[in-house]
């Protein structure tokens, strides 16, 4: 009886040591899966926030190159319409064809929606007739709005500059997406009802 009392001794210090060993066996092959899922969560989420971040400086770097491709395009149509105005002072109709799309919507008072041949004897015809002269270029605002680029002018007109005052006069040119000129219109005192 005492072998068999020894001996369930042994096994039960047996079953002991078999537990301490499956708990440190389960511990050693847990602890190292956890430690690799939180890796594995942590470099994902890393990997987020540097995606986020990356996204957020193309989009920031997409505006401004937006912003500045806006303002070197609005420069561009200011000068434009500066070189317009120097022609059209010289009134030359052949000369400015050039600035005009192929179909004007609105060109100063009676003449919508017409072609560039229209306009040009429209053009040939008032130049001959002109009375008044343009005196000055006072200022060239050009300004975008959705995708459309309006040019302000304030302008002076006179009949003979050394004997009557100039006339103040405000013109407004669109363009189209070209550059072209596709609507010009002035207005007396400065009126605006555009």
């Amino acid at each position: 009886m005492k072998e068999y009392e020894n001996w369930e001794k042994l096994v039960q210090k047996m079953e002991q040591k078999n537990k301490k060993s499956r708990l440190w066996l389960a511990l050693a092959i847990t602890l190292p899966i956890l430690l690799i899922g939180l890796f594995l969560f942590q470099n994902q989420k890393e990997k987020i926030e540097v995606e986020q971040k990356t996204a957020e400086v193309n989009l920031k770097e997409l505006i401004a190159d937006s912003i500045a491709m806006r303002a070197t395009l609005a420069a561009q149509l200011k000068q434009r319409t500066l070189l317009y105005m120097n022609v059209l002072k010289k009134k030359n109709s052949d000369s400015l064809q050039v600035f005009y799309a192929d179909t004007l919507d609105f060109y100063y008072v009676n003449v919508k929606n017409a072609p560039k041949s229209d306009i040009k004897k429209a053009e040939d015809y008032w130049f001959k007739r002109a009375s008044k002269e343009l005196v000055s270029l006072d200022s060239v605002d050009v300004i975008s709005s959705n995708n459309q680029y309006t040019a302000y002018l304030n302008i002076k007109h006179s009949k003979d500059s050394t004997k009557y005052p100039s006339t103040p006069m405000f013109m407004v040119i669109k363009f189209n997406k070209n550059g072209q000129i596709t609507f010009v219109k002035s207005y007396n005192n400065e009126v605006r009802d555009q």
